[in-house]
């Protein structure tokens, strides 16, 4: 089940807010623990 694409946008903006530094390789874990079903 994929999110929204604005719940999806609005979790990117945040993110890239958040943590501009952070390595891509973090940043696509997190990305993807930020857009589980459970952290709606």
């Amino acid at each position: 089940m994929s999110a929204p694409t604005g719940r999806r946008r609005a979790i990117a903006k945040a993110l890239t807010a958040l943590l501009p530094l952070a390595p891509y390789a973090d940043m696509e874990k997190i990305r993807a623990d930020a857009g589980a079903v459970h952290m709606k």
